[in-house]
């Protein structure tokens, strides 16, 4: 991807264990996402992680990724 501008991200994680390490999701995910929507995980100045229960076989991670603008 192109675009480097600043970032928000936030992560649904619906199913993820309650032991789960949560910030190794949002880094597996970050670093997925790098190259493909964005330049570098460097850009996101904002991030919510949010863990859900769900029934089996609905378990997902919804990632939503959204320009923000830093005013000084």
């Amino acid at each position: 991807s192109d675009y480097s501008g600043r970032l928000f991200v936030r992560l649904n994680a619906f199913g993820a264990r309650k032991n789960a390490d949560l910030d190794n999701l949002y880094k597996l995910v970050t670093d997925a996402c790098q190259g493909l929507l964005y330049k570098n995980d460097s850009q996101i100045d904002r991030a919510e992680i949010f863990r859900f229960g769900c029934k089996k076989g609905e378990e997902r991670t919804e990632v939503v990724i959204q320009a923000i603008e830093i005013k000084p």
